[in-house]
């Protein structure tokens, strides 16, 4: 069993949620504020719309639009009477993050139409893009993004394609599926008693009509398979479009030799075209679940999509990408941008977020002149300035925003199972050929097609992409959506889970570990560590006002108090006449903080790191597969090891105070093709490649899912383990299927060899047999039968626990 019975979902989101979080029973801030906007809109329609679960909102609401003022300059530019309704409408087209459904759709064609200036709204679900016409002058494209964001909708430049692959396949698999269709009718009259004696000049007609569709069936939907199978050979890694590719060569090779000889009615026509069509169908449903997760998401624009303001020597500001950075340019960074380049703050102070480079969120006030690393982001309220030391090409972040290594593989199972089928099939048909060649070569050839033809793996080309696709819903009920193929088959080896910590295993919060320092303030001293906490954005003082929000009655703010925060020593505050001080500890914790009044000091608060409120489950799920945990972050070796005994991880596997390349030099010396790693942060980026398998929970950082296999969402810390159950179920089953398969293929054999296996009886035995075991696929992979008892409960709001609110 894998899921609890107090496993709930998000009111909002339908992702899991933890029961005891501050936001429950909503899996986190984001979806409590979403949901409350709906209801204050009067569009509660939504949730009758909606289909299945979504991405939960989280933090999307702070999301950057600086790419915008660009955009804007492009469309201005491209403005023209053709096409324009008037002089100041413009034509925008933006991609957007996490549509899924109706009801998506609905709500952002609904807020779009409820603003001032709005002229026309189209939305192409499928691939996530927004097409907008507006009147600059009084639509507030801004305000409109920002709200569409507060329900989890980030929205970005038009960077995603359509797929061009995508599209050819389903237009090849309708192509042959009308000519499979008409394929059939035709040899429809072959076995009903057409022939040469019956009607010489109609079994002509339907010989060559037959004759043609096969043909161009196989020139239509071939080539997918050839190209896959010449791909594998030139690497010498076989996999499954080879038996598929040869099986198809030479049973049209069979069939023109048959219908050259005039022997239309036992040429194979429909069975060759039906081949076809049900290959490409399972080809398309492999590859469809993939595209989709993958346009869930916004595109990651990578290096070239890096942006920097730059300022001239005439303190003109100019937006330019950063790789024509040089030494020596004065950059500005805006609040939440970042710093592409090492450089050197020419601003008096600031607080940086160094979150990219160590995975740590905490910011770090620094004074003017000092030194900067690429990577830094401004978390303080004001604009910043420094100048670079070093131009783009040599910065540490080409490293860690390289574009993402193509995924390995080796001659695993599918090279085998290629290797023996295509071996088996040739020895086949060449030992029935000459065992009837001695009663001719008509007979002989007639049995070594059959044996092609019904060897041909129809059941496994179809219910090996069945397979995943019912495993890829399951994942993404749980949270995990997969964006590469290949996935499941590596995720069922993996022995081995390594966790970044900060973000991934934590939420990258604090929490106050011992709100009993509160209550034993005195009320008047109470109210002023209230008043200097409601005034701070720290990540320090918003945990301790979270846990002021805990209480029966908060205090109200004071607007005559006077506040001031002192980047690197904490806050004071003037309250009442008495002066209060928030800051580091006497006692040198780190992840203390100490109220003071008058120098003399009331409490000393602990504060602790956030752990996600299943990551001791998860953990003890793994153990119980027998699958090792890791944690690998950049953090203190202290916290990192806290952090495992609160888990239960073993100390020889947490490791801290790893940079980057410690990182991926972990993951490199554990890894046999057996390793899991699971990171928040662009500082694991080098990790993410060298890993088997990776995973991210950070779907608001499009250059991480863009490399790893899979994402995660929710407030969890994903459902690792029972995904490596469902890779392994789908292994199992498979490995069923193959058994079947080769039965059957046995069987047929036997026939062809004693001359029994007409066109008619394949063209019935080879759809019945993989309708067969597609019914066994979908039985034996249905919810009940994954060791999970039951889906997790959506509770009403007005059933939650009062504990729980």
């Amino acid at each position: 069993m894998l899921l609890d019975d107090n496993d709930v979902r998000c009111p909002h989101c339908s992702q899991e949620a933890d029961p005891q979080g501050p936001a429950a029973p909503f899996c986190c801030r984001g979806c409590e504020a979403a949901s409350a906007l709906l209801s204050e809109a009067g569009l509660e329609r939504y949730y009758t719309l909606r289909q299945g679960p979504g991405l939960p909102v989280g933090d999307a609401a702070s999301s950057d639009h600086g790419w915008l003022d660009e955009v804007l300059r492009e469309a201005r530019e491209s403005a023209c009477t053709d096409g324009c309704v008037a002089a100041s409408h413009l034509d925008l087209e933006l991609d957007v993050q996490g549509i899924h459904c109706a009801a998506c759709v609905w709500l952002i064609q609904t807020l779009f139409r409820r603003r001032p200036g709005s002229v026309h709204i189209s939305i192409d679900p499928g691939l996530g893009r927004l097409r907008l016409t507006v009147d600059e002058a009084a639509f507030p494209l801004r305000d409109f993004l920002t709200e569409i964001a507060r329900f989890g909708y980030r929205s970005g430049p038009a960077r995603r394609d359509h797929d061009a692959g995508a599209d050819d396949l389903l237009l090849r698999l309708g192509v042959c599926t009308a000519l499979a269709m008409n394929a059939m009718m035709l040899s429809f009259a072959f076995y009903l008693g057409l022939s040469t004696e019956v009607d010489p000049q109609r079994h002509a007609l339907f010989g060559w009509a037959g004759f043609g569709l096969a043909t161009l069936s196989l020139l239509v939907g071939g080539p997918v398979f050839f190209r896959g199978a010449v791909e594998g050979l030139k690497r010498r890694v076989l996999h499954l479009d080879l038996p598929i590719a040869l099986g198809l060569t030479l049973a049209w090779a069979g069939m023109a030799w048959s219908f050259a000889h005039g022997r239309a009615e036992a040429s194979w026509f429909d069975t060759l075209s039906i081949f076809v069509a049900l290959m490409l169908l399972g080809r398309w449903l492999q590859r469809r679940i993939v595209d989709r997760n993958r346009r869930l998401l916004l595109a990651d624009p990578g290096i070239d999509g890096l942006r920097v303001r730059r300022l001239d020597a005439d303190s003109r500001l100019d937006i330019v990408p950063a790789s024509s950075v040089r030494a020596g340019d004065v950059l500005l960074l805006a609040p939440g941008e970042l710093l592409p380049v090492a450089g050197r703050l020419e601003s008096s102070a600031g607080a940086l977020s160094l979150a990219w480079i160590t995975g740590e969120a905490d910011p770090k006030h620094v004074a003017h002149g000092a030194r900067l690393p690429a990577g830094a982001h401004n978390m303080g309220p004001e604009a910043l300035t420094a100048r670079a030391l070093e131009p783009f090409d040599a910065s540490s972040l080409r490293t860690l925003m390289r574009p993402p290594a193509a995924p390995t593989s080796g001659r695993g199972f599918w090279h085998r199972v290629s290797l023996w089928w295509v071996v088996g099939v040739l020895v086949a048909a060449a030992l029935g050929f000459a065992w009837w060649l001695p009663t001719g070569a008509s007979a002989a050839l007639d049995v070594a097609v059959a044996i092609l033809v019904v060897t041909c793996p129809c059941a496994i080309g179809l219910a090996t992409p069945l397979a995943g696709e019912i495993a890829h819903a399951q994942l993404a009920r749980r949270g995990l959506f997969v964006r590469r193929e290949g996935v499941l088959d590596r995720l069922a080896t993996v022995k081995r889970v390594i966790y970044d910590k900060t973000g991934t295993l934590t939420l990258g919060t604090l929490r106050l570990a011992n709100p009993d320092a509160i209550e034993a303030l005195a009320p008047r001293d109470r109210d002023a560590l209230y008043q200097m906490v409601a005034r701070s954005a720290h990540p320090r003082s918003r945990a301790i006002l979270d846990a002021f929000s805990l209480r029966a009655a908060l205090p109200s703010l004071d607007l005559e108090a006077i506040a001031r925060e002192n980047p690197g020593r904490g806050m004071s505050l003037i309250h009442r006449s008495r002066h209060y001080t928030l800051g580091r500890s006497p006692t040198g914790n780190p992840r203390s903080v100490a109220l003071s009044r008058e120098g003399a000091l009331l409490a000393e608060l602990e504060l602790e790191e956030v752990l996600r409120h299943d990551a001791r489950r998860e953990v003890a799920r793994l153990a119980a597969q027998d699958v090792e945990t890791w944690i690998a972050s950049g953090d203190t070796p202290e916290r990192v090891a806290a952090v495992a005994r609160s888990l239960g991880v073993a100390p020889t596997h947490a490791r801290g105070g790893l940079d980057p390349e410690g990182k991926a030099a972990l993951v490199s010396g554990l890894d046999a093709q057996d390793t899991l790693f699971i990171g928040d942060g662009i500082n694991d980026g080098l990790a993410m490649d060298a890993a088997w398998v990776s995973a991210t929970p950070a779907i608001d950082r499009p250059s991480l899912p863009a490399r790893c296999d899979l994402f995660v969402v929710g407030s969890g810390t994903g459902a690792l383990a029972e995904a490596l159950v469902v890779a392994r179920r789908v292994r199992a089953v498979t490995h069923r299927n193959l058994v079947i398969a080769t039965v059957y293929n046995l069987g047929g054999v036997a026939l062809a060899m004693a001359g029994l296996l007409t066109p008619l009886v394949c063209a019935v035995a080879m759809p019945a047999s993989s309708l067969f075991v597609i019914g066994l696929t979908a039985v034996s992979l249905r919810p009940s039968q994954v060791p999970s008892r039951r889906q997790p409960r959506t509770l009403p709001l007005g059933t939650w626990p009062e504990a729980a609110r």
